[in-house]
């Protein structure tokens, strides 16, 4: 089992830091993008943007070559106290393999949100570098269709402080188990999660709290990358897994998906909970990508 003791969070933020806005994945659209960053600097931050953020290049950002050099430039210069995408879609996974890793290794973590797309580079991150990154709204979304509970949650996380925002929810037990509820989380977009099985780049997910999420992914799918996760063993040792928002056409058909959980993980010793206000639609929790949060204090009481 690693030792999660190793993995390192990134600093405070204070008023008037920069944080740099970057696209490593999809396109982003402009006028979600503007209204997200003047949310952004409402709240005291200097926001500065990538060069390459509007770029577009298919169903990319830009070019491998343009995404790739804002992400590299954002994580290493100095000036710049964090980092959040400007929104998700695809593209992350085609960066990996060009990331100087034993770079960014030694040096001090800033803080990184991203979600969906942009989780595999954040569990990459965390396996790579041992880099605490934060899962949660990004630019776009928070200038689109994200809620202000979800925003004013994830702003209240900027600064680092040991108190935040609280979001109201319950969790539901639907497998019991014995888990620790100071374990790590290790939260992700289930397909993001699965495409870096076999990879140098997927984390050991042994002794943490795993959430997962997904969108526009029918049952027989989620079932299918649920067994793969079962057969590859990448969650036997786990503490626990608890499911976000599974939408489907509009509809949260994560119930079901607990259902397909629980067949698949019932013989196994950690809990299965439900009901975690984390994924793409309106409430959307930011979550520590490595570090620990006390989601386990919500389970609804029997």
């Amino acid at each position: 089992m690693i030792n999660h003791s190793l993995y390192r969070t990134p600093k405070k933020l204070k008023q008037g830091d920069t944080i740099k806005v970057v696209s490593p994945a999809g396109q982003v659209e402009k006028d979600a993008l503007i209204r997200g960053i003047e949310v952004i600097e409402s709240w005291g931050y200097r926001v500065e943007i990538g060069k390459h953020v509007l770029d577009t290049d298919k169903y990319f950002a830009g070019s491998s070559e343009a995404r790739l050099t804002d992400l590299i430039s954002a994580l290493i210069d100095e000036s710049i106290s964090a980092i959040i995408c400007s929104r998700g879609g695809y593209g992350s996974v085609r960066l990996l393999n060009q990331i100087p890793w034993e770079l960014l290794a030694e040096r001090e973590p800033k803080m990184l949100i991203g979600f969906s797309d942009i989780g595999a580079f954040q569990l990459a991150l965390l396996k790579m570098c041992g880099w605490v990154s934060f899962s949660g709204p990004q630019v776009a979304s928070i200038g689109n269709h994200v809620d202000n509970e979800s925003i004013d949650y994830l702003r209240s996380l900027i600064p680092g402080r040991e108190e935040s925002n609280s979001m109201n929810f319950e969790l539901e037990t639907v497998k019991d188990g014995d888990f620790n509820p100071d374990a790590v989380v290790i939260p992700s977009c289930l397909s993001m999660m699965l495409s870096l099985i076999g990879t140098p780049y997927f984390p050991d997910l042994s002794g943490s709290i795993v959430c997962i999420e997904d969108v526009n992914e029918p049952l027989y799918r989620i079932d299918r990358m649920l067994w793969q996760l079962k057969t590859t063993g990448t969650l036997e040792s786990m503490e626990a897994l608890i499911l976000g928002q599974f939408l489907l056409n509009g509809q949260d058909i994560s119930e079901e998906v607990a259902r397909v959980a629980i067949d698949l993980f019932g013989e196994y010793g950690f809990p299965i909970l439900n009901g975690l206000p984390y994924g793409h639609g309106r409430r959307c929790m930011t979550l520590p990508v490595g570090g620990r949060t006390q989601l386990l204090n919500n389970i609804a009481k029997s």
